[in-house]
């Protein structure tokens, strides 16, 4: 037996092996895992606040759309009366109950979106809508209602390009 030699192997080399193993996995794998979960935890947030965002988008864009179709009728509406009553044209009455019929459904779709559309529209939008929902309540006291339809439709002429402005400020965000 030899006992001087500088050579000797451990009779427990099964220790050896197990603390490789554990120092492979502490400063190899375990990184590893845990930047696979970060990155996927940081990933899936992004992406649900980019659907978020997307969605957000899409709302305030078929608002203004909406918006902008209604005051559109609302505008031709008053421009066929102004004619009328200045007697450019005439209106027969069917055809002057279908124009009543579609500017009570605009004017009425104008009125729930300035009540709601605060929450999706710029606010100087829903002033906008709320100047022309205040004029187009207004009518004349010496009943003159070729100069109102005048100035309703002036009114949403100007709500019109305003709205098309901020919609346009708006949506380019995106």
């Amino acid at each position: 037996m030899n006992t001087g030699t500088l050579c000797e192997i451990p009779a427990n080399n099964g220790g050896i092996k197990m603390a490789i193993i554990f120092d492979v996995i502490t400063s190899k794998i375990f990184p590893g895992i845990l930047i696979s979960i970060v990155t996927s935890f940081i990933t899936v947030r992004l992406s649900i606040k980019q659907f978020y965002t997307q969605k957000w988008w899409e709302r305030k864009a078929d608002t203004y759309s909406k918006i902008i179709e209604e005051l559109s009728y609302l505008q031709y509406y008053f421009g066929e009366l102004f004619d009328e009553g200045i007697k450019i044209k005439k209106i027969n009455s069917d055809v002057h109950e279908e124009l009543w019929k579609n500017f009570s459904h605009s004017k009425q779709q104008i009125y729930k979106i300035y009540a709601s559309g605060a929450f999706i529209i710029s606010e100087k939008s829903t002033k906008s809508l709320e100047e022309l929902v205040k004029n187009i309540e207004q009518e004349s006291s010496n009943g003159d209602y070729v100069g109102d339809f005048d100035r309703w439709y002036g009114a949403v002429k100007k709500c019109i390009q305003i709205i098309r402005d901020e919609a346009k400020k708006e949506l380019k965000k995106k």
